[in-house]
């Protein structure tokens, strides 16, 4: 069952006879000060652009930005509408024909845009309060989320922001066969 929480004290009473409560992460725990799905897509592009440099690969972020497009649709038709972060990893190491040091190459275009993420989130400022809350009420807390990247990086964005230790269980998409909001 949802509901639109607008108290603490609204929480409290409707909480007090579920043993369990779960929260989708993005847009409910934390937010992003970036707004707009395609300037997040051109500013990691324009880090894995720099970041491919450092592997001696002449690129820009304009076209890691057209290759991640690509391989991210060719993705959604073979998972049924979702991202497989690897498969694009892999398509990148192909476009560029990287051979070698080619698993800490994708390690660090994985970690490139995760810190990304990492910078541009914050805290939803009643997260803490009512995780906190829930925990000492002695509830199950469950994370979810569609997020693309794979789990330990959403596990990272819940260390920076410090709320790790209020779940019980994380689903992530990624993880998870691609389930989702959209798949199931």
């Amino acid at each position: 069952m949802k509901y639109a929480i607008s108290s603490l004290q609204e929480l409290k009473e409707i909480i007090k006879d579920y043993s369990t409560i779960s929260f989708d992460l993005f847009d409910t725990l934390f937010f992003r000060r970036v707004e707009g799905y395609d300037y997040r897509k051109l500013q990691v592009s324009k880090r894995i652009a720099r970041c491919l440099g450092d592997y001696g690969v002449d690129t820009n972020a304009y076209e890691v930005l057209f290759i991640r497009n690509v391989c991210f649709e060719k993705s959604k038709r073979i998972t049924g509408d979702e991202v497989d972060y690897h498969f694009f990893l892999d398509c990148l190491i192909n476009h560029y024909n990287i051979t070698s040091n080619v698993d800490e190459t994708k390690e660090s275009i994985k970690i490139t845009e995760e810190d990304y993420e990492k910078s541009i989130i914050f805290l939803n400022p009643e997260a803490y309060e009512i995780l906190n809350f829930l925990k000492m009420s002695g509830k199950r807390i469950i994370a979810t989320s569609d997020m693309y990247l794979p789990e330990s990086s959403v596990v990272a964005i819940l260390n920076k922001l410090g709320i790790d230790q209020f779940f019980d269980k994380l689903y992530v998409s990624s993880a998870c066969n691609y389930q989702t909001k959209h798949t199931g």
